[in-house]
């Protein structure tokens, strides 16, 4: 099994090294790191390029367009997607793997936020919940590329025949 984790990014300087350094420091030098920036003005660029191994992309700033730009780039099988601020658990790697030994396609990990402000603990409280609403698609989860793919086609056809339907009347 090939990972390819997925961080988009936008001014993300104050969290981003320490997540890079744990991600290196818990993967496997086969992880493919996919950092995909929407047009930071900090020092998130210098601080992908000096953590090293990753590969950095810059697009518009719009999440779900820079996680789709990572996923199309990456090499993996399996696309996990992750916050800059988040810390996914240090056993990663096994536990995708015995997730996709059971079949599953895609699924969702409880965050763990970094900082210790308010809000942050109430979003790692959130994130034990099962409620879809807060299950954030780029906070940590996993999903089988080509399922993705499939998903993102899909997705792709619905809007246009949308827009086909709405223009004959």
């Amino acid at each position: 099994m090939r990972l390819s984790i997925v961080i988009p990014v936008l001014n993300e300087e104050k969290y981003l090294g320490t997540t890079l350094r744990y991600l290196k420091e818990n993967c496997s030098p086969l992880t493919e790191i996919i950092v995909v920036d929407g047009g930071s003005q900090d020092n998130t660029s210098s601080i992908v390029k000096d953590t090293g191994g990753c590969v950095w992309i810059e697009t518009r700033p719009q999440r779900a367009g820079q996680m789709n730009k990572g996923a199309a780039l990456a090499s993996g099988e399996i696309l996990f997607f992750l916050h800059a601020d988040t810390l996914p658990p240090k056993a990663l790697e096994p536990i995708l793997q015995n997730a996709i030994q059971q079949s599953k396609l895609c699924g969702c990990f409880i965050s763990e936020f970094q900082g210790h402000s308010v809000m942050r603990k109430l979003n790692h409280w959130f994130t034990k919940s099962n409620l879809l609403w807060f299950r954030g698609g780029d906070q940590s989860c996993f999903v089988e590329k080509n399922f993705f793919t499939r998903l993102v086609d899909l997705m792709r056809d619905m809007m246009l025949w949308r827009i086909m339907i709405s223009s004959v009347d």
